[in-house]
């Protein structure tokens, strides 16, 4: 029934497309009962085959494999079967005819078949679709953009121009998916100023938003790392309603959201566990698995473990090489001691660790050394990679990353090739990429006699005092204050204090009427940290808070009060800033929120 109901609206597009509804081939195509059925008519038919006939074949073959359960589809073996190629290469030959709808729908399927981006059909595809980009109706042009993130091209050029057209069209856009899919696509290269657009459009649009919109309108704040609370808090009320239709992996996946964000609500967590634990046995999908056993692993009981153990001993080989990392994370946090599941990743990560990114080796690494696993050949291959792609890469926060990763890692000795690539990189680092450097070269000083003699003998020179330099010389340039706030990561702290803490807070003084509403607990967070005194700072939070206190989100008071009470400073008419800060957060104050809000985002 499902199947020709799928038909008859695909019969329905191509009409559409002035396909003639008496068109002997197109109707045998939408009788087909299998793949290998609607191949034998492309084969058969090749050298008569309209774009109206390669648009239905290709969607056939995709609907065909969507019906299946995920380990029973055949992408691989379709994609590169004879007439499948053949249709690739006769559509390369018709773009020009095939209409806008068709053209992102065939790109669309094309990479669900893992046709690789470099291909000359996808390519031709995705310039052919930028040509037209203008002329794409709203459903097209969120189609086109997942196809850009699927290859990667988040911040290029097209995705721009996409930014662009929703920008000139955000007041007409009324369909919450279309505007969700849109805002996660967009997220990298917009401006702040049609950042707050989209959130205000999503606002207004809430009620008509179901789970997987909300979802996308979380993923959107955690990739611009905007923490709109009043947001964040509708969505996991509306979540809390909906909670027992929300299937596990998308739960998994806005747990995962949330943590990131740094926002936590005790009730919807308390539905969550509940939830997933019920799913346990359910899962058919082995990645699905491994996000529930990320989230339920640390936080349950030993009987739940075992559960979860038993599920990843079962999955484990046949798991992502991301998913496996998920799984090593947990496994790190429940201190797990299940041999024979550890001996499976053991044996997988070697064959994975090329592919891995920097920020998925650190963790990689991280999990290895705190299990204690007894593998010298997997250490050995995993300093080797991270020496390599080190030495290789010219990403400074890559280089940062796999350096402090290296440093952690038993026996390695430093050598003059990779201090001659930190010195390179560093003057193209951020604060938080130094504050990566600077435990690892502290840790390569203590490590070689002849370093912990005189530090600045060979092979570090002064690197050291060089990196104090840059960082003291960096900040002292800073002209903006969120910039200089999102460089201050936690990471960086023990160097913070020791080297730049007093020009941080003189950049801060000097950048004083920047301090506003939205930064200001921020920079209450790093006076705590730091155990900073300094009167004028502490004295124009306070004015900006007072000013604005009805604008400020309740939970973000406790964050702004702390330096005051932790240096025991009263501010310029303390009264009316202390009773207005207390005064906001009892309006708030309730039992709700008690267990809603338990984080102090420190």
């Amino acid at each position: 029934m499902l199947r020709c109901v799928r038909r008859c609206r695909f019969w329905l597009r191509m009409a559409q497309t002035r396909c003639m509804t008496t068109d002997p081939l197109l109707e045998q195509l939408n009788t087909c009962a299998g793949e290998e059925q609607v191949l034998q008519l492309v084969g058969q038919n090749e050298a008569n085959l309209s774009v109206a006939h390669l648009g239905c074949a290709i969607n056939l073959l995709w609907q065909f494999q969507k019906e299946k359960p995920y380990m029973m589809r055949t992408v691989g073996q379709i994609r590169d079967h004879p007439q499948f190629i053949a249709l690739r290469g006769l559509t390369e030959n018709k773009i020009n005819l095939i209409d806008d709808n068709t053209l992102v729908e065939i790109l669309y399927i094309m990479l669900r078949f893992t046709v690789v981006r470099h291909d000359s059909l996808i390519q031709q595809l995705v310039v052919e679709g930028w040509k037209r980009l203008d002329g794409l109706n709203p459903v097209a042009l969120s189609k086109f953009s997942v196809c850009l993130t699927d290859q990667y091209l988040n911040e290029s050029p097209i995705m721009g121009h996409i930014a662009r057209i929703v920008d000139n069209n955000l007041d007409d856009l009324q369909d919450t998916r279309i505007l969700s899919i849109l805002m996660i696509s967009i997220s990298v290269v917009i401006s702040p100023r049609l950042r707050d657009r989209l959130i205000e459009k999503a606002e207004s649009l809430f009620d008509t938003m179901n789970v997987h919109h909300l979802r996308r309108v979380v993923q959107f704040l955690q990739i611009t790392k905007y923490h709109h609370l009043p947001l964040l808090d509708k969505c996991t009320q509306k979540l809390i309603q909906d909670m027992e239709h929300i299937k596990p992996e998308i739960l998994c996946a806005l747990l995962g959201l949330f943590q990131a964000l740094s926002f936590f609500n005790y009730e919807f967590q308390i539905l969550a566990k509940s939830r997933l634990i019920e799913t346990i046995d359910e899962y058919t999908e082995p990645n699905n698995f491994a996000q529930c056993f990320e989230f339920l692993g640390p936080k349950s009981g030993p009987e739940i473990r075992q559960r979860l153990e038993e599920g990843a001993l079962k999955w484990v080989d046949e798991m992502s090489l991301l998913h496996l990392v998920y799984v090593l994370q947990a496994m790190e946090k429940m201190g797990c001691r299940n041999y024979p599941l550890i001996q499976k990743i053991a044996k997988r990560l070697p064959s994975f660790l090329d592919l891995y990114r920097p920020n998925d080796l650190a963790k990689v690494a991280q999990a290895l050394r705190t299990m204690h696993f007894q593998t010298p050949e997997l250490f050995a291959q995993l300093q080797q990679v991270l020496r390599s792609k080190l030495k290789s890469s010219c990403i400074p926060s890559d280089v940062a990353k796999l350096a402090k990763t290296l440093a952690k890692l038993p026996s390695h000795q430093v050598d003059e090739e990779i201090v001659s690539k930190l010195e390179a990189i560093l003057p193209q680092c951020t604060l938080s990429d130094v504050g990566n450097l600077v435990p690892a070269i502290f840790k390569w000083v203590q490590t070689t006699p002849a370093s912990r003699r005189n530090p600045s003998s060979a092979p570090y020179g002064n690197l050291l005092k060089t990196i104090n330099g840059f960082g003291i010389e960096r900040v002292q340039k800073m002209d903006n204050i969120n910039v200089l706030l999102d460089e201050l990561k936690p990471s960086a702290l023990p160097w913070l204090e020791e080297v730049l803490c007093g020009d941080v807070i003189n950049t801060f003084d000097r950048l004083l009427d920047q301090v506003t509403l939205q930064n200001v607990p921020d920079i209450s967070r790093f006076i705590t940290r730091a155990h900073f005194f300094h009167p004028r700072l502490l004295n124009k939070v306070a004015s900006v808070t007072t000013e604005n206190i009805t604008k400020i989100h309740h939970s973000k008071i406790y964050t702004i009060l702390l330096p005051f009470c932790t240096l025991n400073y009263e501010p310029p008419q303390c009264e009316e800033f202390f009773d207005a800060c207390i005064q906001h957060f009892l309006t708030h104050l309730s039992k709700q929120y008690l267990f809603t809000h338990s984080s102090s985002y420190l």
